[in-house]
């Protein structure tokens, strides 16, 4: 069976806007997903002491399965390092630093024919029109909203909801086709950041619920019995769009219906490459569709 291309997710955002932060909680939380969490700096990322099972200089291996990996001879050899294993890993994760191009990144990551999962950026609710603005970093961080698949507000305890109604519009402006995730303290759940991880059948419902974020968003199955055309499905991408954080799933196009499909979108940006998963049911689609609780359904 062919090794399954690893998705690679970009977390951005211009410096204190809490990348570290998501990650941190990203490497200690990712509730049976095996990630490769690509940093610049080991010393500021705050592993556990205890999830630590070993450390290799340029590595750090978790008991959970997930690695941390430096970037400090550059993004492209520690890449490299991850794709000569890829069976041990589900995605790969790219801290990108505070000031980096992320559309840069992801052009390096598809030189290594990695598909782009999402560009993912964090932005300082508090500060973030202002810095927008700035004669010095304002070109930087507009650019940084504008490649976005999705934009995380943090810090949002920082500011009056009459200031974040205000920001929410405001980043429709800067990224019109991203969906806008609210948080504080860089609190985000692993199934809003990197998706269902359907590397084995869904499944006849989905949860996406948890103490902590519950309220926040919703998830709910989409599924037709029969395969559908590159057009519909085009169609249906579109229409899920900027309403729903995510979507991961299967599909069976008309054209090749024997044929396994995986689907994958954040934002405006979707992707389908062949699967090879045995037995799986033979129904057209079957997708997890992960939106905010306030939404209804496609």
């Amino acid at each position: 069976m062919p090794t399954p291309k690893l998705p690679l997710t970009i977390i951005s955002g211009y410096l204190g806007a809490g990348k570290t932060t998501l990650l941190n909680q990203l490497l200690t939380q990712a509730t049976g997903r095996r990630c490769a969490v690509l940093v610049n700096d080991f010393g500021e990322v705050n592993i556990d002491a205890a999830l630590i099972t070993r450390h290799d200089g340029d590595t750090i291996s978790l008991q959970n399965g997930c690695m941390c990996c430096s970037m400090a001879d550059g993004f492209s050899n520690a890449l490299a390092r991850i794709l000569k294993n890829p069976g041990q890993l589900d995605h790969i994760v790219v801290e990108a630093s505070g000031v980096a191009d992320p559309g840069k990144i992801a052009q390096t990551a598809q030189a290594f024919r990695v598909p782009i999962d999402g560009i993912i950026v964090v932005a300082d609710a508090e500060q973030v029109r202002d810095q927008a603005v700035n004669r010095y970093v304002g070109e930087t961080v507009c650019r940084q909203l504008a490649q976005a698949d999705m934009i995380i507000v943090n810090k949002s305890d920082l500011v009056s909801e009459t200031d974040l109604a205000t920001l929410r519009d405001w980043v429709g402006v800067q990224a019109p086709a991203a969906p806008v995730y609210v948080t504080a303290h860089g609190l985000m759940p692993v199934d809003v950041l990197l998706g269902s991880v359907p590397h084995k059948p869904f499944l006849s419902h989905a949860h996406a619920h948890d103490e902590q974020h519950g309220a926040a968003y919703r998830s709910w199955l989409l599924t037709r019995d029969r395969p559908v055309s590159q057009k519909a499905l085009a169609r249906m991408a579109d229409r899920l769009g900027r309403r729903v954080f995510r979507a991961k799933g299967f599909v069976r196009l008309s054209d090749d219906p024997q044929q396994l499909n995986l689907f994958q979108q954040v934002g405006s940006r979707w992707t389908l490459q062949k699967s090879e998963l045995p037995n799986f049911e033979r129904c057209g689609v079957q997708i997890v569709v992960i939106e905010p609780a306030r939404s209804a359904g496609v």
